[in-house]
């Protein structure tokens, strides 16, 4: 069987991606083809419309089907004013483990007569608008929102169809298996875009195996697969796709990464032992038990390369899907499409930092360019010209803060970053290392953070540097927030790419492509 979903997404004679990126309410994501060749919608006037799968962008499954988790959860949100402390307390953690699906259902109880109900309703809402991380070995729960009614949006027209979905359970065809799911335990479908391949290479796949006793194993990936044990039955996984597996302390549950950006959860129940080429050439067997976790790098990724997106709207290449949601467009980049982002954006995409969370040692480079900055506005006449903010974002926010701002009037802008308690800012008094070096609109900048617990060599041990177009940015600042020591850097739970710091301001047009991560410090860049 073709690695569909894998490496490149299959295309129809149309040009459309065949390909489905299911997510599950256990919070499993599955890449494959919809067999089922028809969804069935009761029309307005109650006849029944066939749409074809192969014109469907995506599908949202409402509450309508979902009787169980709807009754659950009314029973739960009636147990928050127990007269019971421990009765409110379990069921508050249960409504809390489902997640921001149920938010719909929550709503209503914002106006509760009882005030100890309404108080935790508001806790659980504030909860959910924080995203949490969880380990890979654990099945996060439903990843998106639950709208009251059935959703169908097609794929030529755009034509939003909110009418009751009659089919109820759907055929999938992917590289891990056949299996048949009913549309109540699916979060929601979409259809992905037609990715590019892989580059191509003649050097193997690389694995690194962490034993349970503390030490590691590292290889070649010779050709082999995994079963695991899924609520979608038996799913057979090929090696050469997943990017991280991870065991559970008990041993009972394993969270597989893949490079597509697929999850999946269950019990591994063969092969026995993962085998490694050694550099010399013998095959090794690392028995199964002995394994907490193992990562496999492709051949074409350069060592410690652990995230790349094209930012084009296409799966990542390397590490974890990410989802686009407050942007523009996808226009032409630096090095192929990018994305571009305007006004108050709130963040063009979230990128899961928990892949950081054992690398003391760390690299984000991408490129951007300011298209347009808003004009200030002119004073009436008479009146002074007041010093207003034009500009005021993050071009990166979250455990690494690279923030941008600018005036109206001779003010130096001014450009710092922020990471784990240190910082460095702009000088305006270096040529090349102020602030308008990157504020300048039309002009492509590749920017690199840099970071190491340990210190820096080539920044004469500095933590932390920043260099733009390949060259020293900024002057260090040790210490620049207090109360922070700079033991380790805290990681929050996602890195956002683009994030408006203002509600009052435009904001400029920015333009960003090729977002890569590594887990070492790299300072030498192809561009």
């Amino acid at each position: 069987m073709a690695l569909v979903g894998l490496a490149t997404a299959p295309v129809s004679a149309g040009g459309k991606s065949t390909t489905f990126r299911f997510f599950f309410m256990d919070g499993a994501v599955l890449s494959g083809q919809l067999a089922t060749t028809h969804l069935a919608v009761r029309a307005p006037d109650g006849t029944v419309r066939k749409l074809r799968s192969a014109n469907v962008r995506s599908v949202t499954p409402g509450l309508a089907g979902r009787t169980e988790l709807v009754a659950r959860t009314r029973r739960l949100i009636e147990q928050l004013g127990a007269p019971s402390w421990h009765d409110r307390k379990d069921a508050h953690r249960a409504l809390l483990r489902m997640g921001p699906a149920v938010s719909v259902l929550l709503e209503g109880g914002r106006k509760d007569a009882d005030l100890e109900r309404r108080l935790r309703i508001e806790d659980l809402l504030a909860r959910f608008r924080v995203p949490q991380a969880v380990p890979l070995y654990t099945s996060p729960g439903p990843r998106c929102l639950i709208r009251a009614d059935d959703r169908v949006t097609l794929h030529d027209s755009g034509e939003v169809i909110s009418r009751p979905l009659l089919t109820r359970r759907v055929d999938v065809v992917s590289v891990y298996g056949r299996f048949s799911s009913g549309l109540g335990e699916i979060n929601s479908i979409r259809r992905l875009a037609a990715a590019e391949a892989e580059p191509k290479t003649d050097k193997p796949d690389r694995i690194t195996i962490a034993l349970q006793g503390g030490k590691a194993v590292k290889g070649t990936l010779p050709a082999q697969a995994l079963t695991l044990r899924t609520p979608r039955g038996k799913l057979h996984l090929p090696a050469e796709g997943i990017s991280r597996l991870v065991f559970s302390p008990d041993r009972k549950q394993a969270g597989v990464v893949f490079r597509n950006g697929d999850h999946l959860f269950g019990h591994v129940l063969a092969p026995g032992a993962v085998m490694v080429k050694a550099p010399d050439g013998r095959t090794a067997k690392v028995p199964l038990a002995s394994i907490r976790a193992l990562t496999i790098t492709p051949g074409f990724v350069p060592t410690g390369l652990i995230f790349w997106n094209r930012l084009d709207g296409s799966p990542s290449i390397v590490g974890p899907d990410v989802a686009f949601t407050d942007v523009d467009s996808f226009v032409p980049g630096k090095v192929a499409k990018g994305v571009q982002v305007s006004t108050t954006s709130k963040g063009a995409l979230r990128v899961p930092s928990a892949m950081l969370d054992e690398a003391p040692a760390g690299t984000i480079a991408f490129w951007t360019k300011v298209v347009s900055v808003p004009a200030p506005k002119k004073p009436p006449p008479g009146k002074r010209t007041v010093t207003r903010i034009i500009s005021y974002y993050e071009m990166l926010a979250g455990p690494v803060s690279l923030t941008c701002r600018s005036y109206s009037s001779r003010i130096t802008p001014y450009v710092y970053l922020r990471c784990g308690g240190q910082m460095v800012r702009s000088d305006p008094r270096q040529k090349g290392q102020d602030a308008k070096t990157l504020l300048a609109p039309g002009r492509w900048n590749h920017v690199a953070i840099v970071w190491n617990v340990k210190g820096i060599k080539t920044f004469a041990g500095a933590p932390l540097a920043m260099l733009v177009n390949g060259k020293p940015f900024g002057t260090f600042v040790k210490n620049a927030r207090a109360g922070d020591p700079m033991r380790d850097f805290p990681f929050p739970p996602h890195l956002v790419l683009h994030r408006s710091r203002s509600t009052t301001t435009r904001g400029p047009t920015v333009i960003y492509d090729e977002l890569k991560i590594w887990n070492r410090v790299v300072t030498q860049f192809k561009r």
